[in-house]
């Protein structure tokens, strides 16, 4: 499966049913409310800089398991360099968003920490 593009990215998330409230007020649309639009649109540079070639490299990577492209933020660390290549991301991010949207380094964090693997550096096991 290919990566979503930015358009993607916003139109699934107009297609979810509404469940988050601020302040007791439903948010209908996530993409165009004052207290979630900023967070939406920085997330959404993940998927901008995966369609531009200036910054695919850094933010995306080949899935072990598929085999296709996937965010880094989705990837799974198997060798020394993919910790290198998480922290450029992040740099990358930084820069074209102004700022941490937690959730993303939090969530490759928790998602690395959550597998069972034995690192070995060059002799991975799955």
């Amino acid at each position: 499966m290919a990566i979503k593009t930015y358009e993607q990215y916003l139109d699934s998330l107009r297609s979810m049913r509404p469940n988050i409230y601020k302040f007791d007020e439903l948010i209908e649309d996530v993409t165009t409310h004052p207290a979630t639009r900023r967070t939406v649109a920085g997330h959404g540079w993940t998927f901008r800089a995966a369609a531009d070639e200036d910054y695919r490299d850094k933010v995306t990577t080949v899935s072990h398991l598929s085999g296709e492209p996937i965010s880094r933020y989705l990837s799974i660390i198997r060798e020394p360099e993919d910790m290198y290549a998480n922290s450029e991301m992040k740099r990358l991010m930084f820069h074209l968003t102004g700022t941490c949207t937690g959730g993303r380094c939090a969530g490759w964090t928790a998602l690395n920490g959550l597998v069972d693997k034995v690192l070995c550096f060059g002799c991975c096991i799955f």
